[in-house]
């Protein structure tokens, strides 16, 4: 058998160390993008929410601050201001909150839409500083339906909350009003604006 060749054939391939160290090496890899990763996920959508809560504040601001300073003010124009020589004192702050029928919401005619019919600042908050809370579906006590105070049909604000809280910041002369908004899970945002005797 003078002809034949012994050829030896080198099997290639990985180990079972090799691939045991491949899979450690892959595992540690994946944990560490994981663990950078899931944190920014999480926290992607506080832009968003951020930018909503600002819209809502801005709506809310320009309806405050377009009513009255007072209850005892003239609701049309502030020639007539509490506090003033010859007018009535202004409300006292355990006053504050929804005056008689404001309390109830009305229906506007042309929309067929329910609303809070507030004609000034402190109709907003409640009574002693306390903040009174609207958000959806949430009626009595210190809560009220955030649907009646902004109109969303869409239910842009489904999961927001709104704690409005006015309160003196010199007696008959300047009237703080403080917004905490609460988006899901994200917040509290709070904005405030002053309202003046004027």
């Amino acid at each position: 058998m003078e002809g034949r060749v012994l050829v030896l054939i080198k099997y290639r391939g990985f180990t079972l160390i090799e691939s045991v160290i491949a899979i450690v090496i892959l595992a540690i890899a994946m944990l560490t993008i994981t663990t950078m990763l899931v944190p920014n996920v999480q926290r992607s959508a506080e832009p968003q929410y951020q930018v909503q809560a600002a819209a809502l504040a801005e709506t809310l601001f320009n309806q405050i601050l377009s009513r009255s300073f007072d209850e005892n003010s003239a609701h049309d124009g502030g020639l007539e201001r509490c506090g003033e020589t010859g007018m009535l004192n202004c409300t006292v702050i355990g006053n504050f909150g929804p005056d008689g029928s404001e309390v109830t919401p009305d229906t506007d005619p042309a929309t067929g839409l329910l609303y809070y019919a507030y004609n000034d600042v402190d109709d907003y908050g409640a009574a002693d500083g306390n903040p009174m809370v609207y958000r959806p579906n949430c009626t009595g006590g210190n809560c009220r339906e955030l649907n009646y105070l902004v109109s969303d049909p869409d239910g842009t604000y489904q999961n927001f909350s709104v704690a409005i809280t006015v309160t003196y910041e010199q007696a008959d002369v300047l009237k703080k009003i403080q917004l905490e908004i609460n988006a899901s899970d994200h917040g509290p945002y709070i904005f405030s604006a002053f309202r003046g005797n004027y």
